[in-house]
């Protein structure tokens, strides 16, 4: 596997390890808003559950009748299990529903506890002032779990009620029993004066007085009991609102709040919906994954079959190619063969004549001259036959090509003195990137063949036009004289095709050759303005340009 295909292929599974990431975050977004809803529900139960106890709370106490009775008609939903109060020691005071861990009134509140369909959930009992009331039995930041139906509508503090310190009285087990007295009289019925319901004096004696509410005053209320009183109603009175009953000392009000406090509240809730559905989003985010892996197992297969198909047809382009220089080859080395039969038959002609007239001195050196020349012509088409054979390996550098052409130009001055041709390059300082060698061959054919192919007095000229396309540019060779045959255009770079009698028909086919090793293409046309063949080399890469 070449690094190409592996890049690929790497992209692609980086691409399905992002579909399955996106997949298990919108997973846990979904479980996780799930969850969250079903904490909410709880929430808004344990607010509704705190609505139904400020309802019932009177003097920061509810009656434990009443208060289960919510509990029960609550746990009667179908989504609530279980229901359980907890006072600040941990103890359980109120349940209705499934039994509860007792353990969970040490919990922290606000974690929820996970079952395999369940979810119970603790919260704090945040039982705050009743709102948009100024009535002080209804205010409280607490609540107090008392037994019995509430205070009674009237009496006061029952004989025997009171302990012979004047204190709340106590049961068997040493607690207080200040939860089952009613509340006390208002505070204006407090002087123990004998009045009437007329407003004459002398109706009832002190110990049977009563208000107009039924309420029991006189004797029976220690001087303590009403001193608590008159404090709290003016604490009230005040603003400050304190939140246990008038009956009770704060100190009172807390030891009892230990034992019968409203502090925390456990909620089992049915879980089923909630977890079925994560279930439900956690199978379809996997076959989605798996459709992203399938997905990305198709794209990875094609990649490869596409490679495949690729490299197939590279190697029969390169075979094409390969079978077009071979048949090239065999058409060079059959024109070689020719042409080297030819003078090597004129040589030996030459050979024998000299051999027939060893006197003639004159005769000998005109025929060793032209055995020279023969030789030189055997030895040339040699020499371009190896140029034409072996391969090109292009070693790409920065060349200036209008240096370049100067020196091609001084190198060709004798050539066009004895043409009287004007040699014209119009070609700006520019650097590209090529063989310098072979870039100079390229020029130097194209150029002898130019001079060879015009008359006297005829022009050669060089231009370079900068494309549009980004770094690149083309470069016309033009001339002035006959022209290239329309006939032989397409075919004048093949081998031993030439459009001058005595034209080796290899220089063409070389420059072809630079040409597509360096990846430019090369044609020939008519120049527009001299009117002669004009050859153009396009596809060279500009210096610097990426």
């Amino acid at each position: 596997m070449n690094r190409r295909n592996g890049i690929v292929y790497l992209i692609l599974a980086l691409v399905w390890l992002a579909i399955v990431a996106l997949q298990v975050a919108d997973h846990h977004s979904y479980a996780t808003d799930a969850r969250d809803s079903l904490r909410s529900h709880a929430r808004d139960l344990s607010n509704a559950l705190g609505v139904v106890i400020r309802a019932q709370r009177r003097f920061g106490t509810v009656p434990r009748n009443q208060l289960e009775g919510a509990l029960e008609g609550l746990a009667e939903a179908e989504e609530v299990l279980g229901i359980a109060l907890f006072n600040p020691r941990g103890g359980v005071i109120a349940k209705a529903g499934e039994p509860i861990d007792p353990a969970l009134g040490h919990a922290a509140p606000g974690t929820p506890i996970w079952g395999d369909d369940t979810m119970t959930v603790v919260e704090l009992a945040e039982f705050g002032p009743e709102p948009k009331t100024d009535d002080p039995s209804r205010q409280g930041g607490s609540t107090l779990l008392v037994e019995g139906g509430g205070p009674p509508r009237s009496g006061g503090p029952r004989r025997g009620d009171t302990n012979r310190e004047g204190g709340p009285e106590t049961g068997k087990d040493g607690q207080s029993r200040m939860d089952e007295m009613p509340p006390p009289p208002p505070p204006d019925d407090m002087p123990d004066r004998a009045q009437t319901e007329g407003g004459e004096p002398g109706a009832q004696s002190a110990g049977q007085r009563s208000d107009r509410d039924g309420w029991h005053r006189g004797p029976e209320w220690s001087p303590e009991a009403r001193e608590r009183f008159r404090k709290w109603m003016d604490a009230a009175r005040e603003g400050k609102r304190p939140p246990y009953p008038p009956w009770m000392t704060e100190e009172e009000y807390q030891t009892l709040f230990e034992q019968q406090g409203l502090h925390k509240l456990a909620f089992r809730l049915s879980a089923a919906d909630v977890l079925r559905a994560i279930r439900t989003d956690s199978h379809q985010r996997f076959f989605l994954a798996l459709i992203g892996l399938v997905a990305v197992g198709g794209l990875a297969l094609l990649y490869r079959q596409m490679s495949r198909s690729s490299q197939l047809e590279l190697q029969l382009v390169r075979a094409e190619a390969m079978n077009n220089h071979l048949r090239e080859m065999n058409l060079a080395a059959a024109g070689l063969a020719h042409e080297t039969r030819n003078p090597l038959n004129v040589v030996r002609g030459l050979a024998q004549l000299l051999a027939k007239a060893p006197g003639d001195a004159g005769k000998a050196q005109d025929t060793s001259t032209r055995i020279v020349d023969e030789v030189d012509r055997v030895s040339n088409r040699l020499n371009e036959f190896i140029a034409y054979s072996k391969p090109r390996e292009p070693v790409l550098a920065t060349v200036d090509m209008k240096a370049l052409l100067d020196e091609l130009g001084d190198a060709l001055r004798t050539d066009c003195e004895d043409r009287k041709a004007e040699w014209r390059n119009e070609v700006l300082a520019t650097e590209i990137m090529a063989d310098e060698a072979m870039l100079r061959q390229v020029f130097f054919n194209v150029l002898m063949n130019a001079l060879q192919a015009i008359p006297e007095g005829g022009v050669v000229r060089v231009r370079a036009e900068r494309l549009e396309r980004g770094g690149e540019l083309l470069v016309r060779i033009a001339d002035s004289g006959p022209g290239v045959p329309e006939d032989i255009r397409n075919d004048v770079f093949r081998p031993y095709v030439s459009a001058r009698d005595k034209g080796t028909g290899l220089g063409l086919a070389v420059v072809r050759q630079i040409a597509v090793a360096h990846h430019w293409e090369v044609s020939c046309g008519v120049s527009d303005d001299l009117g002669g063949a004009e050859f153009v080399i396009s596809g060279i890469r500009m210096a610097n340009q990426s």
